[in-house]
């Protein structure tokens, strides 16, 4: 007994037993219908990829990640005292100023780098913003 593929012959798309079929005349059928795309068209030549020069990666002075640490630090105390931000940024703002990780650019390691006291600093935050709140509401 022999297996042909089915398809043609049957929904399943399985192997069944066909009477009088062999293997071979399975392998002939399959290689008869079989598609061959060329890789490359004939009259062009294959392309090169053109080749990106290396790159390395930009080194960071100390200098340059304490400024980047001081502007993070103002840049965030500048949205939560800004009437025009919204309230998903300065919640976000206010979720970095209340956290304790530590991690390279937290408010922890931020206020650390400048020299102030991230305790007073979150103190001083509320205060202010307790007093911009007592303005916008009219008292």
């Amino acid at each position: 007994m022999t297996v042909t593929p089915l398809g043609a012959s049957c929904p399943c798309g399985g192997m069944v037993p066909v009477k009088g079929v062999t293997m071979n005349a399975v392998k002939m059928i399959q290689k008869e219908n079989q598609l061959e795309l060329p890789l490359f068209f004939l009259d062009e030549e294959p392309k090169t990829a053109e080749v990106i020069p290396f790159e390395p990666k930009p080194e960071w002075t100390d200098d340059e990640v304490r400024q980047l640490r001081d502007g993070l630090l103002w840049h965030s105390l500048r949205v939560l005292a800004d009437g025009r931000a919204g309230s998903e940024i300065k919640q976000e703002t206010m979720a970095w100023v209340m956290s304790d990780e530590v991690h390279p650019f937290s408010f922890v390691v931020c206020c650390d780098e400048v020299g102030y006291d991230p305790s007073g600093v979150r103190e001083g935050v509320k205060s202010i913003l307790n007093r911009l709140a007592r303005v916008k509401a009219g008292g």
